[in-house]
Formats: structure tokens, C-alpha cells, sequence
């Protein structure tokens, strides 16, 4: 039996990753913003498929859902699955008998990427979640195909990563400023574990419907978290759009000097 993880290293291993990441925040930012773009999905070219249309979509999102859940795989996986699989049905034809293999294998894909070895599943074990429909050779195989028609890039900014820096963003447990007892810093208060229990629950609703797929993943993540500080009743959603719009205020007001500056600088030199 392996001795239980100390909670006091693990909270000292929490509180150093807050400082490192606050240095980095910029470029991290930048990055998820980066992938956000590179990863986006256009549902019109999805409208073209011959055969798997929009409302078989919920049964495959319920079953993969259940099968996330069941496999204790982390919110990440689940979301990124499904830009692998919006995708990949984007670029490539689906076949109706494929669905559910497509669906299952790029949940497999996804829990390679953000999930540690142990969890990931066998091929058996998706098999068997697909009640052995499929040969073990079609799961391989389908992962080379999807991999191959995205280029072998899987890198996504998912729902839970703007959820995270949202969380970060807006600091609803103060922990940000790094003046906490260490103690505290062993996992998540109660306040920033309901925010997004309930934000997940409003992110994976967006997963059903096609028109979800026609905003940029921020936007969603972002509208999801204030939605669920409204709902739990808590002030911190006010406070991050307030923060927010300062932002955007001070940015619109620098871009203004910036032009009325040039703009006396070309006159004057006229």
C-alpha cells in the first residue's frame, strides 16, 4: 500500500504553483488565446454530412458523458473529446454506424493527452462500454485516422481551462494574493468548488446544441462562470465583470492617445 500523500507538502506544492503561474498568467493567456483560434470549429461545414446529423448528437454526447464519468477521467478530457470530435467531422465524412466509435476513440485520444497513464482506458475497456460492437483493430485504427486528418494536433483551449482562469482571474476565496495560512492552500475552498461544480454542469449543457459552436470558447467558459456566481448568489461575478470593464476602459482610453498622438504628430509634420 502506497503511504497517503502528505497534505501539508501538498499545500506547499499548491501555493508555489500560484506563484509561478502568476508570473507566467500573461503568456499563458496568450497561448490559450492562441489555441482558441487555431482549434476553432466551423458548424457549417459539419451541416454537410450525409449521414450523421445534429439531432444525433445529444445520445452521443449523453453516452460519452456516462462513459467520462464512469472512467473518473478530469473535465479537461471531456471537453477536449469533443473538439476532437467536431473536428474531425468537420474535415472528414462520418458514417452513421462510425459515430459512436469516432466518439469513443477521441475520448481515448483525449485522455492520453491530459491524463495521467492509469487513467487512461484500454481498448477493451471501450469495447466493452460500446457492447463489443466494434473490433479492437477499429479503435487503433480510427486514432491514426483522426489524429492524421488534424495534423496530430490536438492542443485546445477547453471550457475547464477558461473556467480555471476565470477562477484565477477573479479570486473568489482571496488565495491569489498569496497571503493565506499555507494550510489553506492544500485544494479548493467550498466557494471555488460549488462555482464550478455548477459552471461544469452549465458547460457540458453547451455540448448538445449546435449553435454553442458559433462562439469562441472564452466567451462560453466566461459566461458560464458569472452565470453560476448569479446563481450560487455570490459577488464575485459582479466584481470580475467590474474588473473586466476597467480592463477593456483603460485599454479603449490608451488605444485614443495613442491615435491623437499620431494623429498631432502627422499634422505637424504636414
Amino acid at each position: 500500500m502506497c503511504k497517503p500523500y502528505s497534505a501539508k507538502l501538498e499545500a506547499i506544492e499548491n501555493y508555489k504553483n500560484k506563484i509561478i503561474s502568476a508570473e507566467y498568467l500573461d503568456t499563458i493567456s496568450a497561448h490559450y488565446k492562441s489555441l482558441e483560434s487555431e482549434s476553432a470549429v466551423n458548424p457549417a461545414m459539419i451541416d454537410l454530412q450525409p449521414e450523421v446529423k445534429w439531432f444525433m448528437r445529444p445520445y452521443l454526447v449523453n453516452f460519452i458523458v456516462q462513459m467520462h464519468s464512469s472512467l473518473k477521467l478530469k473535465p479537461q478530457t471531456l471537453f477536449l473529446c469533443w473538439n476532437i470530435i467536431d473536428r474531425y467531422c468537420a474535415r472528414r465524412i462520418a458514417f452513421k454506424q462510425h459515430y459512436q466509435l469516432i466518439g469513443c476513440t477521441a475520448l481515448w485520444i483525449a485522455s492520453k493527452y491530459e491524463d495521467k497513464k492509469s487513467r487512461v482506458p484500454t481498448v477493451k475497456e471501450l469495447n466493452t462500454m460500446c457492447s463489443n460492437v466494434y473490433d479492437d483493430s477499429m479503435f487503433r485504427e480510427m486514432e491514426i485516422h483522426i489524429l492524421s486528418t488534424l495534423n496530430w494536433s490536438i492542443g485546445h483551449t477547453t471550457l475547464e481551462d477558461i473556467l480555471q482562469l476565470a477562477v484565477k482571474f477573479s479570486d473568489p476565496d482571496g488565495k491569489e494574493l498569496l497571503d493565506k495560512p499555507i494550510d489553506l492552500y492544500k485544494g479548493n475552498t467550498p466557494t471555488v468548488s460549488a462555482i464550478l461544480a455548477v459552471s461544469r454542469y452549465l458547460c457540458e449543457l453547451t455540448l448538445y446544441d449546435r449553435v454553442y459552436l458559433t462562439f469562441p470558447t472564452s466567451t462560453i467558459g466566461i459566461s458560464c462562470f458569472l452565470m453560476a456566481c448569479s446563481i450560487l448568489n455570490m459577488d464575485v461575478g459582479s466584481t470580475y465583470i467590474s474588473h473586466i470593464y476597467t480592463l477593456f476602459e483603460d485599454s479603449m482610453n490608451a488605444t485614443k492617445k495613442s491615435s491623437n498622438s499620431t494623429t498631432t504628430f502627422n499634422s505637424t509634420h504636414t
